[in-house]
């Protein structure tokens, strides 16, 4: 049955190697950067990894030293064979970042993807597209976000899951649509509704519950959607279906404690179930289910993983990586991400984490095609130099520093969430075990740090918790202006809110213009 998953991604996230444990020829061949890569874009098929790119892995493999994971001196002879040893680790890296197989214990089980799908088609659409999924062309019918996993241990425990399951794929929250039409690898999925693939995938968990009808558990607005579900599936048969009813003889014969105890999860917080509902396309709670704040609302967008340099002991001019579990580089936020995608450390070593790290970093933002109209930009660069440089002072417009939320005007529930931190459920009490084997800072930070501006031209969801919808409203140059502004509101858009009140729409066109043709 369903258990609790969300953003794994959120993602992705990695991890931090220490370089200086190599020798020096190993360290430089992890610290450059690839020779020559072009934008990751185009048709499906066309970003899609070959068939045969899981050979690059296996051959990436055996170039690697078994104890340490890291590649053996004798393939790095010559600069033809570390151009060749580095195109095959990129090969290896977007391999897994599209196809991953990791076996998982936050994997949805296939029967519930046929079950849902089947029972519910108006709800999830064909392959979750309604979920802002795209169907695989590969495996018709099924979505390009969610690889089979083997039938492992995943949801359910120790329990093996009979046709395996499914995990969300880094493509689930980093492939995007340019407005061409075209994907862009590395861009924010604007059409990911998170918030309601969590919603369908937790119904069984509703299903079996006896306290369903309570408020106290069962948030009462969750209640009434599960409630017409349930009513909507009536008189709907098929084989997948016999899942739910399943589901709901739990509940009939008292074996609700069994059901938890078997796929190893409490009942979800309150808050995890608001954010299920509430939150739309291009907003997420990356931290639901693994690490449930149950005091906070917590809407995060996706950022863009473009350009991403970050390497340990080389800085780059940006600190943190993350917002909700911040990293000090790629290969700490991407050893993170294994953990949030399978709740074990097991994946989070060179093996896995550098194939992963060298893809990402081959990644190019794609550059805005409409041609810059000089004065404007030449404008806008004097007005972002002059009144906004000293906060934008990072990486490609990042922060180099955290800000005070009262900068910012930022959503003030983002200041120290996490603080004090007691994970309320056995998940996420695994899941900050877990990190913490794998090396975090710790959770809490206060202050806010922009994220980078490359790709904004093309961006639907702009600020850490993506209320405001595209550059045009960023500015208020759209004619609506905002519509939540209270800071106190987690899913606030007020935030730079003082762009539409304190500058004249020339020169609001003019950032604008600087602010989408200069990353």
């Amino acid at each position: 049955m369903q258990l609790r998953f969300v953003s794994l991604i959120v993602v992705p996230i990695l991890c931090s190697v220490s370089f200086q444990a190599y020798p020096e020829s190993i360290a430089d061949f992890y610290l450059q950067l690839p020779v020559s890569h072009t934008v990751d874009q185009g048709t499906l098929t066309a970003v899609l990894p070959s068939l045969n790119t899981k050979k690059s892995c296996e051959s990436f493999w055996q170039m690697l030293d078994p104890k340490t994971e890291k590649i053996r001196p004798e393939f790095l002879k010559s600069s033809v064979e570390k151009v060749r040893a580095q195109q095959q680790m990129i090969a290896c890296g977007k391999w897994m970042f599209f196809y991953l197989p990791l076996p998982s214990q936050v994997a949805v089980p296939n029967i519930l993807v046929e079950a849902l799908t089947k029972t519910f088609p108006q709800i999830t659409g064909k392959s979750f597209s309604n979920v802002g999924f795209r169907d695989n062309p590969r495996e018709p019918g099924r979505p390009l976000e969610m690889p089979v996993v083997p039938p492992v241990a995943a949801a359910l425990g120790k329990i093996v899951l009979p046709g395996g399951g499914r995990t969300l794929a880094c493509t689930g929250c980093h492939l995007g649509t340019l407005p061409s039409g075209e994907f862009s690898v590395g861009m924010p999925n604007d059409n990911l509704d998170l918030g309601l693939f969590n919603t369908l995938t937790s119904y069984p968990m509703w299903l079996a519950s006896r306290q369903k009808s309570d408020n106290v558990p069962w948030d009462k607005q969750l209640h009434k959607i599960y409630e017409g579900m349930w009513k909507a599936s009536v008189g709907k048969f098929n084989l997948a279906r016999v899942l739910l009813d399943a589901t709901v003889l739990i509940d009939l014969f008292n074996l609700e404690k069994n059901f938890f105890a078997i796929v190893g999860q409490d009942p979800m917080p309150l808050t995890d179930q608001r954010t299920f509902y509430k939150s739309g396309k291009g907003s997420l709670n990356p931290a639901t289910p693994m690490l449930s704040e149950p005091q906070h609302e917590i809407y995060v967008s996706t950022s863009p993983i473009w350009n991403m340099k970050h390497h340990e002991n080389k800085p780059m001019g940006e600190p943190y990586l993350g917002r909700v579990v911040s990293s000090r580089n790629l290969e700490e936020f991407i050893r993170q991400a294994y953990v949030f995608s399978t709740l074990e450390t097991q994946f989070s070593t060179p093996r896995y984490v550098d194939p992963m790290a060298a893809y990402v970093r081959s990644l190019r933002a794609p550059k805005n095609p409409i041609p810059v109209e000089t004065i404007l930009f030449e404008k806008g660069e004097a007005l972002f130099a002059e009144h906004c440089a000293s906060c934008h002072n990072g990486t490609e417009g990042a922060t180099a520093n955290n800000h005070p939320l009262a900068d910012t005007q930022s959503p003030q529930v983002f200041d120290q969430i996490f603080h004090d931190y007691v994970p309320p459920t056995r998940q996420s009490k695994q899941a900050l075990a877990a990190l913490q084997q794998v090396g975090m800072l710790p959770l809490a930070r206060s202050g806010v740090k922009s994220r980078r501006f490359n790709g904004l031209w093309a961006r639907n969801r702009l600020t850490t918790n993506g209320a405001v919808q595209g550059i045009d409203a960023l500015f208020c140059l759209n004619g609506k202006g905002r519509v939540r502004t209270n800071d106190l509101d987690p899913q606030s858009d007020g935030t730079h809110l003082d762009l539409c009140i304190n500058y004249d729409e020339t020169q609001r066109n003019a950032l604008k213009e600087f602010l989408t043709k200069n990353w």
